[in-house]
């Protein structure tokens, strides 16, 4: 007698699997970073839409909500932490999962960011490893 296998478990637990087809929305003033996402989000199969200016994402948020947010903390028209303060403010967005990908190391800023549950943050530069686990730990 043979024992059935559960081909559902075992491709659950497969990363590209859960996040195949998922709809990320960055947001970055350089491109280079945004590039950088992109290509690396392209590879575990996520949409992506980026931009480098708050109003365009936001109104963007709004219409088209996605899976997830990438967002830079340091921006000259709107950092990061007063976009996520309007985004937690509106309830069709307050429970948006955030990562913060910053070029800021400081650990109590990240234990503060981290408390809702609903973000993490991951420091510049990107490595590809580094961004799957934090992308299974929001959307897993």
């Amino acid at each position: 007698m043979t024992i059935p296998t559960n081909a559902s478990t075992s491709s659950a637990k497969d990363p590209k699997t859960l996040l195949k087809g998922k709809r990320v929305c960055i947001l970055d003033d350089e491109s280079a970073p945004i590039a950088i996402l992109e290509a690396n989000l392209a590879k575990f199969g996520l949409q992506t839409h980026s931009f480098n200016q708050p109003g365009p994402a936001l109104t963007h948020l709004r219409t088209d909500r996605p899976d997830i947010l990438l967002l830079d903390i340091m921006m000259p028209e709107m950092d990061g932490w007063e976009f996520y303060t309007t985004i937690r403010s509106e309830p069709e967005l307050n429970d948006l999962p955030v990562l913060f990908v910053t070029c800021l190391a400081d650990q109590e800023l990240e234990r503060e960011m981290e408390q809702d549950g609903l973000c993490a943050t991951l420091s510049k530069p990107v490595f590809s490893d580094q961004l799957l686990e934090k992308l299974m730990q929001l959307l897993g």
